[in-house]
């Protein structure tokens, strides 16, 4: 089944900034010669999605448009062989202080096997039984009639709940907490494999049995020294991991900042994302246990994506992962 693709708002930032700034080179020297051709937000797009994505910015006056090259439909204004600009027939609608966009509006050929001209909206939120699981378009909605999209694109307009970024995620608290733990097992493995080929191993099993175990190797205690060592880190991995998902936020009633914290039990990459969190709370973070306090704190001086073992992963500047102890 083909998966509905989530667009984080931090990348497609990014991605729109980049593609402002190539349309600002290419206007010093061009500019736009089709009727189809307008600007909106800094880019060139066709008209009809101009009229949308207007219509759309009147109405929410909090939501913003962007696009990226991967994602979004356009065409090239080449007409110059060193220019990259494009005019886009989609973009996606989010906004600033979410982590994904709501959803993705256009007006171009969506027609499978025939020209089709058409609006359209890829949102999360629909479900399309005319194609099958494997096709993009089941998240999409079709029609020629401006209104009927607008009235689609409204019922959209539907932000990402904290437990819907808990589940987007969750891969990165399963994959770095197991992975860590495979990295701990293959290293007893290494230390035993260093102390079964070792040179002197025979001699000292002999004289083990010989003379009341006085070691002839010193560098073999210490490797043997080190295999225990490791047998005893090995033991005292989790055989589970409970991790809480905090999402931090800024209250501008209360003027503070407010943690939504979820407690997910037995980290299970298959099964606990189809489970709802054990707990579930909100709370300043003044507030915060001292553990998840220190350790959310730690987390947010790395870099998005790091891993620090026994604490957690940060998601992002506002989503983070912590390790229960």
């Amino acid at each position: 089944m083909a998966d509905f693709k989530h667009q984080r708002v931090d990348s497609l930032i990014a991605a729109t900034n980049m593609q402002r700034i190539g349309m600002e080179e290419f206007l010093k020297t061009d500019s736009l010669r089709q009727p189809q051709e307008v600007m909106f937000e800094g880019l060139a797009v066709v008209r009809e999605l101009e009229r949308l994505c207007g219509a759309l910015q009147r109405k929410y006056r909090r939501a913003r448009f962007g696009v990226t090259t991967e994602t979004c439909g356009a065409h090239w204004l080449d007409r110059s062989p060193q220019s990259e600009a494009r005019c886009y027939n989609e973009m996606w609608v989010y906004f600033e202080d979410q982590e994904y966009a709501l959803f993705k509006v256009g007006y171009k050929d969506y027609g499978i096997t025939v020209t089709d001209e058409k609006y359209g909206i890829y949102a999360r939120g629909i479900l399309n039984g005319k194609f099958k699981p494997d096709n993009e378009r089941r998240y999409m909605k079709f029609s020629t009639s401006y209104d009927k999209i607008m009235d689609v694109a409204r019922g959209q307009m539907r932000p990402y709940v904290v437990t819907d970024l808990a589940k987007l995620s969750y891969d990165s608290i399963y994959n770095s907490t197991y992975s860590h733990a495979n990295n701990l097992k293959n290293s007893a493995g290494d230390f035993w494999i260093n102390l079964r080929n070792h040179s002197h191993l025979g001699k000292e099993l002999l004289n083990l049995l010989d003379s009341g175990y006085t070691f002839l190797s010193d560098d073999l205690k210490q490797r043997v020294i080190d295999y225990k060592q490791s047998l005893a880190v090995k033991a005292s991995i989790p055989t589970t991991y409970h991790a809480y998902f905090v999402y931090v936020t800024e209250d501008p009633v209360l003027r503070t900042t407010m943690c939504n914290v979820l407690l997910y039990t037995d980290v299970d990459k298959f099964n606990s994302r189809k489970k709802a969190p054990v707990e579930t709370n909100t709370l300043p973070l003044d507030d915060l246990p001292y553990d998840i306090a220190g350790k959310l704190a730690a987390l947010n001086m790395l870099n998005v994506d790091d891993f620090l073992p026994d604490v957690g992963i940060k998601v992002s500047d506002r989503s983070f992962w912590v390790l229960r102890g």
